[in-house]
């Protein structure tokens, strides 16, 4: 029996947010005994290779002669972003729990949302104007569960979700001049580069990460290779807010991940903070009832 389009899209967007959970409790247990920026360096030079060799095996080098001006501007703006965000997330997993971290980074959803409605004129709907207040509220729960120190890296943290927010808007419109598979090499070396710079400015070494090197190739086959792909593709079988919703899942299987591997469990103020979030994304993502109406009749 052949697999529609939109379950595939909703069967990656499943893979994506396990595999996105999977890279966030391996790099808990990873950053506490490698510093971020090496371990980004080798990670994504290990995701780098992956992807090129895929590429290579698929022939898929051709693609980017065909890829149009403008598609090479949004992959511009799509590195940038990528690159800033990823280094605000990974310092600030140093000193974050990980399922904690995770629903921080939810606030992204809001953050589309908001540039959706900025540059594509959106319109701001009632339950989004909600859902975006919900997710404040969690955040606030969230944000007076810390101390001084810790309160640093929470805003560290909802940093890299802004960013992140503008990295997949990016993508929203660069996946239409480039598929998945390319545009996740090209975003992987311009990480890489970046990351590689950063380590010889700083005079350290990206090799010496002694017995981590196992999880360090987990960390980049799980989130930047598999994780992104998978994510990529949903967005080319099913629409934005049907992808974001799913992913939403993430936090609880960073959750059960970080529990079973690291014996971490989160608080119950910050389990509230977590769920508010998550609903709050919900309600900002649900299509109105009228276009729900009209896609089942497609």
């Amino acid at each position: 029996m052949k697999i529609s389009n939109v379950g595939i899209g909703y069967g990656a967007a499943i893979a994506a947010s396990v595999f996105t959970a999977a890279m966030f409790a391996i790099g808990k247990w990873v950053v506490t005994g490698v510093s971020p920026i090496p371990l980004l360096a080798l990670m994504f030079s290990v995701v780098t290779v992956f992807m090129a060799l895929w590429m290579t095996i698929s022939r898929r080098w051709t693609e980017f002669l065909h890829c149009r001006l403008i598609g090479w501007i949004y992959i511009t703006f799509f590195s940038i972003f990528s690159c800033a965000a990823i280094y605000a997330m990974w310092v600030s997993l140093v000193h974050l729990d990980p399922t904690v971290a995770s629903f921080i980074s939810r606030f992204e959803v809001l953050v589309a949302i908001m540039l959706g409605m900025t540059f594509l004129r959106e319109r701001f709907r009632l339950m989004e104007g909600i859902g975006g207040v919900i997710v404040l509220c969690g955040l606030i729960v969230l944000r007076i569960t810390f101390d001084v120190q810790l309160s640093f890296w929470f805003w560290i943290m909802i940093l890299s979700a802004v960013l992140f927010g503008a990295t997949e808007f990016t993508a929203k419109l660069e996946v239409r001049y480039l598929a998945p598979i390319p545009l996740t090499f090209i975003r992987s070396l311009a990480v890489t580069l970046f990351f590689v710079v950063l380590c010889w400015v700083d005079g350290v070494s990206m090799f010496h990460v002694g017995k981590y090197w196992w999880a360090i190739v987990a960390l980049g086959i799980t989130g930047p290779a598999l994780g992104r792909i998978a994510y990529l593709t949903s967005l080319k079988h099913i629409n934005i807010s049907k992808a974001a919703l799913i992913t939403q899942s993430k936090p609880l299987f960073v959750a059960l991940i970080a529990y079973c591997a690291l014996g971490m469990i989160p608080t119950p103020r910050e389990w509230i903070g977590g769920v508010l979030i998550l609903a709050g994304c919900v309600l900002i993502i649900i299509p109105p009832q009228n276009n729900a109406v009209e896609s089942s009749k497609t």
